[in-house]
């Protein structure tokens, strides 16, 4: 990869030798926020400064927004090196890492814990002052993340008088001069630290169905704490339904049009569907709300809907149906 740096903090400057004048040195502010993307993550600086595809890289789960950062500090270490004489060798290379903490619930830290060895390797940095620092791709042209060696989440700490409960995190990265050689210091057009929002949770519960008028009644709320969604259109969600109602695997699931999605408060949810059944009892054994437009996709307990900062998950044995 040719060393290569784009600032705008400042300006770019880029291939070596590079000057040293300088009416600017573009300093970055501390770090409030990250994002964690996928190995092969990439995007051009216009996508990255574009809060619509900001959006779109975090509802196809190519980078996730992760929780404010309090406490930053360098985890680095110097090289060591052996020297006698004029005889001089590098024994063990220099290595860079960050450690911070995090304020989080019990959710929060197990969902935290579950991007460990995952296949999120790349670290996205969000300034105080809503600058995004990254790195250049090897292709010499988009953006990426600073490659991550060991993402390292400790153990919750519980409550005291003195702080609420935290957990410490340590990035270490792969490579200590990647950022320094590659970096891209940006300023996009939206605020990463107020605009980019997290994915959450949803558990829905079916509480009835009626044939006559291919109504059902849902309840929707977080699944960690079970407060009620109360923000939910037509224009967030498709309906899924094994064709012909029937409880039988070889039968292909199918979209069923909505004609109305009615919200009756306290997030119970109405929806008519224009799929006529038969078989009441089966049709609600094979219900799948999902995601506009993800289809079969869809259909699992690791879903998304960015839309309303939101995602589905189908648990059957939450169904609760009055027929």
């Amino acid at each position: 990869m040719s060393k290569k740096i784009y600032n705008e903090a400042c300006g770019a400057q880029a291939e070596k030798p590079k000057n040293t004048g300088s009416t600017c040195e573009g300093l970055e502010s501390v770090a409030t926020m990250y994002f964690l993307a996928k190995s092969d993550f990439k995007a051009t600086v216009a996508e990255m400064k574009n809060l619509d595809k900001i959006n779109e890289f975090i509802l196809d789960g190519s980078i996730v927004p992760m929780f404010d950062m309090y406490e930053v500090d360098a985890a680095n270490t110097d090289a060591e090196v052996y020297e006698t004489g004029n005889f001089f060798a590098e024994t063990k290379k220099a290595s860079k890492g960050v450690t911070f903490e995090h304020y989080l619930g019990f959710c929060s830290h197990s969902a935290l814990k579950s991007y460990e060895n995952s296949v999120y390797t790349k670290y996205i940095e969000v300034t105080d002052e809503g600058y995004l620092i990254g790195v250049f791709h090897a292709d010499g042209e988009h953006m990426t993340g600073e490659t991550i060696k060991a993402y390292e989440v400790g153990m919750r700490m519980r409550a005291t008088s003195a702080k609420p409960p935290y957990t410490t995190v340590t990035i270490k990265f792969d490579d200590s001069e990647e950022l320094e050689n590659n970096a891209i210091h940006i300023k996009p057009d939206y605020n990463p630290n107020v605009d980019v929002k997290g994915v959450f949770e949803i558990a829905y519960n079916i509480q009835s169905y009626k044939e006559s008028t291919k109504t059902f009644v849902i309840d929707m709320a977080f699944a960690c704490s079970g407060t009620p969604m109360t923000d939910l259109t037509m224009a967030d969600v498709d309906l899924l339904i094994q064709e012909g109602g029937i409880a039988d695997d070889s039968l292909p699931v199918v979209v069923s049009p909505l004609v109305s999605l009615t919200n009756l408060g306290q997030g119970v949810f109405e929806l008519e569907s224009s799929l006529a059944t038969d078989n009441g009892t089966a049709l609600l054994a094979n219900f799948y709300l999902v995601p506009k437009g993800e289809g079969l996709e869809g259909v699992g307990d690791n879903l998304s809907l960015f839309e309303r900062a939101v995602s589905f998950g189908h648990y059957p044995e939450e169904v609760q149906a009055t027929l």
